[in-house]
């Protein structure tokens, strides 16, 4: 091979490279482009594919068990609410990203749709956890999603060593502000549910099931 001819491959060579890096540099991770992650009581990113446990932040001082589906006057629909005793972990959730499709990974403060694992004696309704009635005094109680009705987004916020629930929809609300607020626990009749605009809200980890 001549000279001209390897300094022409070098060039070429060069030029390559210099394309590649450039290329590499200008596409942005995914990890750029989205929040961090939840992660579970091990460390590990919480994921689409897994089952969780939502318990307690356990260093509270009233340390009540896990969220399951209960009865609030003996009739459906179910409403979510807290075991009544540490020693129950509740019931296994499912978690999905609620709009952004083909992504396992679940991110803070991104909009999710929560379904416990499961039926119910409910025929008419599923185990999509969804917005229903308000109490008496304002707050608005989570329910299980109806027949032919939609499910309801909801957030995961960190908050120090744990994580909080919230009903706030980045989209979906036409001309009007979205109506936000925290889950916490309303005692009713002795059951405790979960509902949004208490404070201040229930602390919870995800325990993998």
């Amino acid at each position: 091979m001549s000279r001209f001819a390897e300094t022409a491959a070098a060039l070429v060579a060069l030029l390559c490279l210099v394309l590649i890096t450039l290329a590499y540099n200008s596409v942005p991770t995914l990890a750029q482009g989205f929040p961090p992650p939840v992660l579970d009581t091990e460390g590990k990113p919480v994921t689409e594919l897994a089952r969780y446990y939502i318990l307690q932040q356990p260093s509270q001082v009233i340390n009540e068990g896990g969220l399951t589906l209960i009865s609030r006057n003996g009739s459906c629909p179910l409403y979510v609410g807290q075991d009544p005793t540490s020693s129950l972990i509740g019931r296994p959730v499912r978690i999905s990203l609620f709009y952004v499709r083909d992504l396992l990974t679940i991110y803070q403060s991104t909009d999710v749709s929560v379904s416990f694992e499961g039926s119910t004696t409910c025929t008419s309704s599923s185990t999509d956890w969804a917005i229903g009635q308000d109490t008496k005094n304002g707050k608005t109680l989570i329910t299980t999603r109806r027949e032919n009705m939609p499910s309801d987004p909801f957030l995961i916020v960190k908050e120090g060593n744990h994580y909080k629930l919230r009903y706030c929809p980045t989209q979906g609300c036409g001309d009007k502000p979205c109506r936000c607020g925290d889950a916490g626990i309303v005692v009713e009749n002795g059951r405790r549910l979960l509902a949004i605009g208490v404070n201040p809200a229930l602390p919870v980890v995800f325990k993998r099931a």
